[in-house]
């Protein structure tokens, strides 16, 4: 039971950044729209080569594929976590390379 309401989280958790790091990027930090968008766009493109290098690695049988994604997980929601406290677009940048490298072992396992 407490896996299933975990699991439940972590997908509630996963499409957080798409919605509100744009619009903390537009509002707070005054980055027109088009700027922000290349949030998504770097997120996408880490998250794509992710679930690549994440696919081979949980073929491997010397690693555990539950393993590999509950460290991703875990990762992502510590980033998740401070993304209040980054107060530049460069910051964001990074979170979305971070968010978008482990959350692509989401798609994975």
């Amino acid at each position: 039971m407490v896996v299933i309401r975990a699991t439940c989280f972590r997908v509630e958790g996963l499409f957080t950044p798409f919605v509100y790091v744009i619009k903390k990027m537009t509002e707070e930090l005054g980055v027109g729209s088009l700027e922000a968008s290349y949030f998504l766009s770097v997120l996408g493109a880490f998250s794509t080569v992710s679930r690549i290098v994440t696919g081979f690695l949980a073929d491997r049988p010397q690693i555990d594929a539950l393993v590999l994604h509950n460290g991703a997980a875990v990762i992502t929601g510590i980033a998740t976590f401070f993304v209040f406290t980054f107060d530049s677009y460069a910051l964001l940048l990074v979170y979305g390379a971070v968010f978008g490298v482990f959350s692509g072992t989401f798609f994975v396992h």
